[in-house]
């Protein structure tokens, strides 16, 4: 198996974007809970 340090780099890059979009995600939805309630 030969290691691809730019793959790597591009699948971390890519899971945290993924984990910034839940977050984001999550905050949203807190905001439309409490602006509703």
């Amino acid at each position: 198996m030969e290691s691809e340090p730019t793959a790597l780099a591009s699948r971390a890059v890519a899971s945290r974007r993924e984990s910034l979009w839940v977050s984001y995600k999550r905050l949203w939805r807190t905001l439309v809970s409490l602006y509703r309630s």
